[in-house]
């Protein structure tokens, strides 16, 4: 269960991103979309550099939009 309104250490615990991603399946599938087209894209424009950068942004939004999505839309959850 998630908490109402989680601290940025509460939000990058494993048990609130997993609970988050099982509410929010869109996202899931578009996390699930990124993972493929940011390194992909990454090493059109930078080569295998781009690569990895393209993998590193990935992680960041992945572990960050429980915080984020909670910060933005305060207590609501849809």
């Amino acid at each position: 269960m998630i908490p109402p309104n989680p601290s940025f250490t509460e939000a990058l615990t494993s048990e609130t991103r997993q609970a988050f991603y099982e509410q929010h399946k869109p996202i899931a599938h578009m996390m699930h979309l990124i993972l493929v087209v940011l390194p992909l894209a990454g090493i059109v424009v930078r080569g295998m550099v781009g690569a990895v950068l393209g993998l590193t942004v990935f992680l960041l939004c992945y572990y960050l939009m429980p915080y984020a999505w909670f910060a933005l839309h305060g207590s609501s959850r849809v």
